[in-house]
């Protein structure tokens, strides 16, 4: 399979992560007053977190497939620190509760 194929679903699932994480920030601020809003903030914020963590493991096999070589662009940089911050929020979201 071309490596060049795969990203698109890549890129569209670190993109659907990011709205998730942001529909679950903004459920959490807009609709605390709803009794539905810890469920619905929880649901979307671990739904958020698989879709990134489905977008790396394409984005490592992509890099895997074509040189090997992890961590040579700044975007892998990037990407790996979104990719610890989000588990963290997960992990202490649940740790406080």
């Amino acid at each position: 399979m071309d490596i060049s194929t795969l990203w698109p679903y890549h890129a569209a699932l670190m993109t659907a992560g990011f709205v998730v994480l942001v529909s679950s920030a903004l459920i959490q601020s807009y609709f605390r007053r709803r009794r539905w809003w810890l469920n619905a903030h929880k649901i979307t914020g671990i739904i958020g977190a698989i879709l990134f963590i489905a977008g790396l493991l394409i984005a490592n096999y992509m890099v895997s497939v074509a040189t090997g070589v992890h961590f040579r662009v700044p975007h892998a940089y990037l990407g790996a620190v979104i990719i610890l911050l989000v588990v963290a929020n997960l992990i202490l979201g649940y740790a406080q509760l």
